[in-house]
């Protein structure tokens, strides 16, 4: 008797106690889960900004760069010959492997009165720091493009939008800033080119490695850098706030 109510109670506690292990089991799961996701999310948040930090530093330094480059351009009109803006270019593109390329661009007639382009212009061209005045002509007319037009209108340091220059071909933005000669007059501007490369190597690298989609924007939703390079080829506005004034918004969506 005693042996047959052992076997009942047996059969009654062995199926109670592998419910509690296995309600327990899953609790652990659960919180354990929990606690990575927690780990990993903070930890792809610190390492977000710490890129972001980078990039912004980039275009800062781009824009302080440039504001030294203006004082130059003013003070340098009329007694600088073109080799010496080369030289003084040259070591901008060649110290700093994000700047894609760094020129000074004259009004008409302000270098020479007989000359009405004067644009030195020096790039980046794989291991190559290339000097050119092959922009310095009617035919492409700088006083047309965007970083010399904006730069005049707002007497202000600009940004331009997203571009594709087919002489070094490759996607990238220009910081411009305007120049002044010593009477405070507009002569030209100074500019330069951060290139968009690292920042798609920094992107797909970055998604290889972690989930979500990951992407860099400007203030209006184009594409900088995104995991697919079809993407940063169109303009894709989204209505969402940008609160910097260059164009750093580094999203990670999980």
């Amino acid at each position: 008797m005693l042996s047959h109510i052992r076997m009942k109670m047996l059969l009654i506690v062995i199926p109670v106690l592998c419910v509690v292990l296995m309600l327990s089991y899953n609790a652990s799961v659960k919180t354990a889960k929990r606690l990575v996701d927690h780990e990993t999310s903070e930890r792809i948040s610190a390492e977000k900004e710490i890129q972001k930090n980078i990039i912004e530093k980039n275009m800062n330094d781009a824009a302080e760069i440039s504001s030294v480059l203006a004082v130059f351009a003013g003070n340098g009109c009329k007694d600088y010959s073109p080799d010496y803006f080369i030289n003084i270019l040259k070591p901008i593109v060649q110290d700093n492997q994000f700047i894609l390329g760094a020129g000074i661009w004259y009004e008409p007639y302000a270098y020479d009165k007989s000359q009405k382009y004067m644009g030195p212009y020096v790039y980046r061209d794989g291991d190559r720091i290339i000097p050119t005045f092959d922009y310095s002509n009617a035919a492409y007319n700088y006083f047309s493009q965007d970083y010399y037009a904006l730069a005049k209108k707002t007497n202000n340091i600009v940004w331009t939008d997203m571009y594709y220059d087919q002489t070094i071909n490759l996607y990238m933005i220009t910081c411009s800033q305007p120049a002044y000669d010593s009477s405070g007059k507009f002569i030209g501007c100074v500019t330069v080119d951060v290139g968009l490369s690292s920042m798609q190597k920094f992107i797909s690298d970055y998604t290889a490695s972690h989930d979500g989609t990951t992407y860099i924007i400007n203030r209006e939703g184009t594409y900088l850098a995104a995991e697919s390079e079809a993407a940063v080829k169109v303009k894709t506005v989204y209505s969402i706030p940008i609160i910097s004034p260059i164009l750093l918004l580094f999203q990670k969506l999980l």
